[in-house]
């Protein structure tokens, strides 16, 4: 059985249809969308995946949202990683001496801040989003693709049955620090550079980073500010840590 995905969204689909035409299933939009889609309708036509011109009213029960722009692509969902991914890829890294920018992600739900923080993550080069794989937390979904506008099409996603067993793997096996966001760090992340090779550990607004995470952290890290308030918005504290990672070690590809 095919996992499909329905990407809505002008942005969205564009970038998706380009990056894996071959994953395209089926097509619905506007014909006043016809013109910008042009590329992925012949495309449908020559591989013979169906495509049909709607109204906005059919678009919302196909998608599901009323928040599809005219248009929803049906693809394929994107291979999720695991923990053998995961630590392939560190000790890829590793060998070539790259940085490493990994972002877990501790009991964030909600669709549109994991979209907000993929498409920071595609911005600054992050390796791969980690999450664990509970029902509740985050990962793809349309109201994650249409919010990350193409991030998370640059960006795997990892989930992990025991995100204990993976953050340590890396940690000791190869060389990945653990870093937990702290309003009480150790270390502030304007004024100390965070090392090359880092995994940015963030809980949710409600209840922060599980003890048992932060406890397995090779420091914490504060966002140094007012004070004013308690804490930033996890996306928006997702773009400050990597902004700060991006500016000390730059493209993890480069």
């Amino acid at each position: 059985m095919i996992d499909e995905l329905k990407i809505c969204g002008h942005a969205a689909a564009l970038v998706s249809a380009k990056r894996r035409p071959d994953d395209v299933l089926r097509v619905f939009l506007r014909r006043d969308r016809g013109a910008e889609f042009g590329a992925l309708l012949a495309h449908c036509a020559q591989a013979r995946r169906p495509y049909r011109f709607v109204e906005d009213d059919e678009l919302e029960k196909v998608s599901g949202t009323r928040h599809h722009q005219g248009i929803c692509v049906v693809m394929r969902s994107p291979q999720v990683w695991d923990h053998d991914d995961v630590l392939a890829t560190a000790h890829e890294a590793q060998h070539a001496r790259r940085p490493q920018r990994w972002l877990f992600l501790d009991r964030v739900g909600n669709p549109h801040n994991f979209g907000a923080i993929a498409r920071t993550a595609a911005h600054f080069g992050v390796t791969a989003l980690l999450t664990p794989d509970w029902p509740d937390a985050a990962g793809y979904s349309t109201a994650a693709f249409r919010t990350a506008e193409g991030g998370l099409e640059f960006v795997p996603v990892a989930r992990l049955a025991d995100p204990l067993r993976t953050l340590r793997a890396l940690r000791d096996q190869a060389g990945v620090d653990l870093l937990a966001t702290a309003a009480d760090g150790q270390y502030d992340v304007w004024q100390d550079d965070p090392p090359r090779a880092a995994v940015w550990m963030l809980g949710s607004e409600r209840e922060g980073l599980a003890p048992e995470l932060r406890h397995e952290a090779t420091a914490t890290v504060a966002i140094g500010g007012t004070g004013a308030v308690e804490s930033l918005n996890v996306a928006s504290a997702a773009a400050v840590v990597l902004g700060a990672s991006w500016r000390a070690h730059g493209d993890p590809l480069s």
